[in-house]
């Protein structure tokens, strides 16, 4: 009987948020998107008698034991068993195909289970037999915009062909994996100030502004990465402050902080990962401050 590693084998990840606007889209070599259905479901069951056995299932009755969780996944990911182990490992390609289109697209996208065949053939019988693993479950997951949007279209797709191996090549520096990751991860905090720490956490390891004069320095530098103009450099500048104002006194008084603040945080942080990516190359910190210098921003108007 073979086992199914799927740090070894070619594996199948369903996606779930939204339909894929192809009949089959490939990413790289080995890495191809392709249409699929499946709901994926779970409830947390109780039972209130022993086994009668090791291996023996728990007599009824059974209950559920709050509301069920199912996900409709539209498409999947089939990583080929040809795809070498990079950086971050064959298993971690279905996540970072996902996080990248999560990045670009807005939507609550998931990968919640993978498996060794492709979910088109799961209902057929035959070898090798159907073996399913859970990938992202988690209970919470933070919508990154005010607005629903429930479409991937093709400019998302040939994106994300365009960013894949530039990503690849990123996630084999440690600034930007911890980076990236500790971004992709903040939706699945269970809290929203929670949710905002992690933000502002992969904002300064993707930016490194040093100790001194921190939030000023990262404000000056995040500005400058992402305008030439003075007036939008004036205003990201001011929204970094004004974010991290709110992530101080979050973090150091316990302030509960509303969902506004997560979408304004998300808001200023995905054109800056979207440009790493883009470019290919970490921001360089002590260039950011030279530009600064350069062109600084022009001065807010009284009110």
């Amino acid at each position: 009987m073979t086992v199914f590693e799927p740090i070894n084998s070619a594996f199948f990840a369903a996606v779930t948020g939204a339909r894929l606007p192809a009949d089959s889209f490939v990413v790289g070599p080995g890495v191809t998107l392709q249409p699929i259905y499946a709901h994926v479901f779970a409830s947390y069951m109780v039972a209130f008698s022993r086994p009668s056995g090791p291996g023996k299932p728990h007599p009824g009755p059974w209950c559920s034991a709050g509301d069920d969780v199912g996900f409709d996944c539209e498409f999947e990911i089939f990583v080929d068993e040809s795809v070498p182990a990079g950086p971050i490992g064959r298993l971690d390609i279905g996540w970072l195909c996902t996080a990248l289109l999560r990045l670009k697209s807005g939507i609550k996208l998931r990968a919640p289970v993978i498996a060794n065949r492709s979910f088109a053939l799961a209902p057929q019988t035959g070898v090798p037999a159907l073996t399913l693993v859970p990938m992202e479950t988690s209970s919470s997951q933070w919508p990154s915009e005010e607005t629903i949007r429930r479409a991937l279209g093709h400019d998302d797709l040939w994106w994300l062909r365009e960013q894949y191996p530039k990503a690849l090549k990123l996630m084999a520096d440690p600034i930007f994996a911890r980076a990236f990751g500790t971004y992709d991860g903040a939706a699945w905090q269970l809290s929203i100030p929670a949710a905002v720490l992690s933000l502002c956490a992969s904002l300064e390891a993707l930016m490194r502004p040093g100790r001194q004069d921190m939030t000023k320095t990262l404000a000056r530098i995040v500005a400058a990465y992402l305008s030439d103009e003075p007036v939008l450099r004036g205003a990201h500048y001011q929204a970094i402050i004004d974010i991290f104002g709110y992530r101080g006194n979050s973090a150091h008084a316990a302030h509960w902080l509303p969902i506004e603040i997560w979408h304004a945080t998300q808001l200023l942080l995905r054109p800056v990962f979207i440009q790493c990516l883009e470019t290919g190359e970490l921001p360089d910190p002590e260039r950011l401050k030279e530009e600064w210098r350069r062109i600084p921003p022009e001065p807010r108007k009284p009110k």
